[in-house]
């Protein structure tokens, strides 16, 4: 299923995507640059889901979302980067899994991808690969809760849509939504 989504303010299209165009989240207006999609694709918190997309991320900051399930709200589930230049499957409140080691470099692109088998995440459950590598991760439990009823966000995590730190300050390319574990096989 195709859903190209909803640009909230609109994020300013530039020829330096990998894939075609990439979307520019500009540190100008980080609490507003996003784009939105109407729901998760059918994905519910007790499903296995991937997440993958190529980012330029100019600043890491900690809580910087890439993308999320959520309506703006704290019970969102986002992947944003971490304390340390980490990746986290974050649900707020509940702590979240992160990278145990630092993975991310500013000013570069990554291909990031987070593959989660469903369900309270663990470590057996929840995979993040930086540039098609495998990362460890630090082995938090966390349990992922956002129904049905929540809508997608790129560029910002979810959570907080008037947090400008909780938006991403840089590109994001080819973003691809799976309803499944997506696997090198």
């Amino acid at each position: 299923r195709r859903n190209h989504g909803n640009k909230v303010f609109t994020p300013t299209s530039t020829a330096d995507g990998l894939m075609d165009e990439a979307l520019d989240f500009s540190a100008a207006n980080l609490d507003e640059d996003r784009i939105d999609i109407t729901g998760t694709f059918g994905i519910d918190d007790t499903e296995p889901f991937t997440w993958e997309m190529w980012v330029y991320t100019r600043t890491i900051g900690n809580g910087r979302g890439y993308i999320g399930f959520g309506n703006g709200v704290p019970t969102a589930t986002v992947l944003t980067t971490a304390t340390g230049d980490k990746l986290k499957l974050d649900n707020p409140g509940n702590n979240g899994i992160t990278t145990s080691n630092a993975v991310l470099i500013a000013n570069t692109w990554q291909h990031i991808a987070i593959v989660h088998a469903g369900g309270a995440t663990s470590s057996v459950k929840t995979h993040f690969y930086v540039d098609g590598v495998e990362k460890p991760n630090d082995n938090t439990a966390v349990t992922l809760d956002w129904g049905v009823s929540v809508d997608t966000s790129i560029g910002c995590n979810g959570a907080d849509f008037a947090d400008q730190t909780s938006c991403t300050d840089g590109l994001i390319d080819h973003v691809i939504i799976y309803d499944t574990n997506v696997t090198a096989d």
